[in-house]
């Protein structure tokens, strides 16, 4: 079968791609060292697009998954064993 009206591809603009955007568990992950760096879930959503509703929803989760805690007394946020082994494991996935 030949086509006489190809689709032409624009060519796409070359973006960084960072890599806390690769996997919806890397954007988790960077969420998590964000928020332990005592960044507001404002300001870690300047890394996606300004998108409050995804870093809320993926706040909402790790503390429904006990990877993070807020600290009653002061409001930081304070690190599971769980979520240390996932930001160990990130860690180890950018460094290789």
């Amino acid at each position: 079968m030949i086509l006489d009206d190809a689709v032409c591809a624009k060519p796409v603009v070359n973006r960084t791609i960072n890599h806390y955007r690769e996997s919806a568990l890397m954007s988790a992950v960077h969420i998590l060292i964000c928020l332990t760096k005592g960044k507001s879930p404002e300001d870690i959503a300047k890394d996606f697009d300004d998108n409050i509703e995804l870093v809320g929803v993926w706040i909402d989760y790790m503390i429904g998954i006990n990877w993070v805690y807020r600290n009653a007394v002061d409001g930081t946020w304070v690190v599971s064993d769980e979520g240390k082994k996932w930001i160990d494991k990130y860690y180890t996935v950018l460094h290789n």
